[in-house]
């Protein structure tokens, strides 16, 4: 897959013509859709969404890269102090009617999970600390830009469907001076949605 975009990239900068280039750059607003489940248990979360997307346009064929950074705002009820999720992708777009319309599709190349909880048992308390883990997965877009010159303003829908393995694992039980590091075997599924905002500019 990586190869696939990287001789996308090579073909379309051989493509570009003087017609146009345009930059823009995006941020998440707000996120929705994120599967709250923690050891089988639903929960009720407060997700919030941080991070950034760069994109270059030549005439109608455009590349970025997206980093995409999930806290899931767990419950204390939980017991999980901690759960966030990093997703790095590259993909491809098409824009349409003057760039007013932009379409794209991608895949994840990178990121990682980091998850902290804390509980009791047999009367100790345990502290688990999930880092790191193997990430892949696809994402899609949809962006429209209104023209105010040589600037643009962009709003755009995300989708984010990936999946992470291989986490490391370390549990931890102070009472005793116990731990012990492990590498899970479990996929963890992660399918969330971002609205976001941006500004492009025209060359």
């Amino acid at each position: 897959m990586k190869k696939i975009f990287l001789s996308a990239l090579f073909s379309s900068l051989i493509a570009f013509n003087a017609s146009s280039m345009t930059l823009r750059i995006h941020t998440p607003v707000s996120v929705s859709g994120s599967d709250c489940v923690f050891n089988n248990v639903t929960y009720t979360c407060e997700p919030k969404s941080a991070g950034f997307s760069l994109r270059a346009i030549f005439g109608m064929l455009g590349i970025g890269y997206t980093s995409s950074d999930l806290d899931y705002g767990m419950p204390a009820s939980s017991g999980v102090t901690k759960r966030t999720n990093r997703t790095d992708a590259v993909d491809l777009s098409g824009s349409f009617i003057d760039g007013f319309i932009t379409v794209g599709v991608g895949s994840v190349i990178g990121g990682y999970a980091e998850i902290s909880q804390t509980f009791v048992s047999g009367g100790n308390q345990v502290i688990m600390d999930i880092t790191g883990g193997k990430q892949s997965g696809t994402t899609s877009f949809l962006n429209l830009a209104i023209d105010v010159g040589p600037v643009e303003l962009i709003v755009g829908y995300r989708m984010w469907d990936t999946k992470i393995e291989s986490l490391d694992a370390i549990t931890k039980i102070p009472a005793i001076s116990y731990s012990q590091s492990s590498t899970m075997t479990e996929k963890i599924d992660n399918k969330y949605n971002e609205l976001t905002a941006g500004v492009g500019i025209k060359f």
